[in-house]
């Protein structure tokens, strides 16, 4: 428990540290990334069932170049369920406050990007995914929360 209330006390150190800090420094790229990363990190532990599935339809993916109807319904719940977990977690509300600090709307889906990619993704996926209405829409969505 303690050791919670330690975690949770640096994050809010870290987040107005965002908020009272130089923007300058606090929007450099190394800073927006390591804040990112680490948010991302947290809320991957959390969201272990529909990274799986993520992992596997990429695998699939990379094997074949393409994808069956079952496929595109599973990554589709996936990915909603994913999303829907992102708009209540934690992480969402750090990069939330980084955006608004950094004056930035894209700092969402480039972390969210980055984060597929780290979990497995191919890139032929994200960019797959990048190019649909719907998973730009969720995007949106969460990072409007």
């Amino acid at each position: 428990m303690m050791k919670k209330i330690a975690i949770m006390g640096a994050a809010l150190m870290a987040l107005s540290a965002c908020e009272t800090a130089n923007p300058l420094v606090v929007c450099s790229a190394d800073w927006i990334s390591w804040r990112t990363d680490r948010a991302m990190q947290e809320f991957g532990r959390s969201s272990t069932s529909s990274l799986k599935t993520i992992r596997q339809v990429s695998r699939d993916y990379q094997t074949t170049g393409k994808f069956n109807a079952v496929q595109l319904i599973s990554l589709a719940n996936a990915l909603n369920n994913l999303i829907t977990d992102f708009r209540q977690s934690q992480a969402l509300r750090d990069i939330q406050t980084l955006q608004n600090t950094c004056n930035d709307p894209t700092i969402l889906k480039l972390a969210f990007t980055r984060f597929l990619y780290d979990q497995g993704a191919p890139q032929s996926l994200i960019d797959f995914l990048n190019e649909m209405d719907q998973y730009q829409r969720l995007l949106d969505s969460a990072g409007r929360g």
